[in-house]
């Protein structure tokens, strides 16, 4: 155990070291990418996620969210099996964005609505990428398309049920969590929500910003390996990486961008970390949820995209081929994919049975 320690911090010195000497040695490159991370945080990030980010802690702070998603919460807890009380946390996270989540479990934790454990959980399938930035950034901005957009998080919402079918079993409810404190006045918590809004941003912004300033050191490649180059910065950071991915359009770059979008990058791990840590939760095995998460985006984004093409003489152009015409001419692998997709959630949930 001593060994592991003790070669981890080697690695770790020498990785800081190499950084540093970039840094020194390559002092133009690093305020390049500084300006570049800035610039996604101005032009993409903010807009996006900032106000969707206020709205979701308000609605929560306040309990309006309860109020708000009253039928759907019935309805959801009945298929899923998770408790009515904890179903607007899975809805906000679908309209709030990556950290949102993390934020309103966060707050729950330490107001003691909620235990760290069924936090742990529940992040796992309420971790998504919101809808203003993979319809209006990613769809409208990167690969120029609305309807490629409203698909992405058509595929993210789905990929999302799918896993609450998965995880939902392992909450164990105890009701002395829930409503230990007086619900605030409304001005209070919308003050509150702007102020952990404005917090949590800051530490997003300046992830995204280091990510940007180490993927400016790497080299540019031609074009045949641009689509390498977005993948990997992608893995990091996904903004960046997306729109590297979207400089040409085809099938496979679309379902490259939804896996992704899906797994949110290290730099969205790092964020949730940094809010989870004033709650004081671990948040191990969340990074293998990330994984499936992105597998689940891209298949259902293919499913989609069969059934709902979007422009394909147009859009999905490879060269002069068009890459959807294989996908649009053999629709059965793609029902027997959507059934199995279907299945697979019903067989996790009552695994126990056979």
């Amino acid at each position: 155990m001593k060994v592991n320690n003790s070669f981890k911090n080697i690695l770790l010195c020498v990785a800081l070291s190499l950084a540093a000497i970039m840094l020194l040695f390559f002092p133009s490159i690093a305020s390049d990418g500084a300006y570049s991370g800035i610039n996604i945080c101005l032009k993409s990030l903010i807009p996006s996620l900032f106000p969707f980010l206020v709205l979701s802690l308000f609605l929560t702070e306040s309990s309006i969210s309860k109020t708000i998603f009253k039928i759907p919460s019935v309805f959801l807890s009945k298929i899923s099996g998770l408790d009515r009380d904890l179903c607007d946390i899975f809805f906000l996270g679908m309209i709030g964005g990556y950290p949102s989540s993390a934020k309103n479990l966060s707050t729950l934790c330490k107001d003691k609505k909620i235990s760290p454990q069924n936090a742990i959980v529940m992040l796992r399938f309420c971790t998504n990428a919101g809808p203003s930035f993979l319809i209006s950034a990613v769809g409208s901005k990167m690969f120029l398309s609305d309807g490629i957009g409203a698909i992405l998080f058509a595929s993210s919402v789905m990929s999302s049920f799918t896993l609450i079918f998965v995880y939902a079993r392992k909450i164990k409810i105890d009701k002395d969590c829930y409503f230990k404190t007086k619900r605030p006045s409304l001005s209070n918590s919308l003050v509150s929500s702007v102020k952990s809004s404005c917090g949590a941003m800051c530490t997003i912004c300046a992830l995204v910003i280091l990510f940007s300033v180490f993927a400016a050191f790497i080299p540019n490649t031609d074009k045949d390996f641009s689509l390498l180059k977005g993948i990997f910065i992608g893995i990091f950071e996904v903004t960046s990486g997306v729109m590297m991915v979207a400089e040409d359009i085809s099938l496979a770059r679309v379902l490259i961008a939804s896996a992704l979008c899906g797994f949110g990058g290290f730099c969205v791990i790092f964020q949730i970390c940094a809010i989870f840590s004033e709650a004081g939760i671990s948040i191990k095995g969340f990074i293998y949820s990330r994984i499936l998460n992105a597998t689940l985006n891209a298949l259902y984004t293919f499913i989609l995209l069969v059934f709902i093409p979007i422009n394909t003489k147009q859009t999905f152009i490879s060269n002069t081929t068009p890459a959807s015409a294989d996908i649009i001419s053999a629709p059965l692998p793609a029902i027997f994919l959507l059934i199995c997709c279907i299945l697979f959630p019903i067989f996790i949930t009552n695994r126990k049975k056979f």
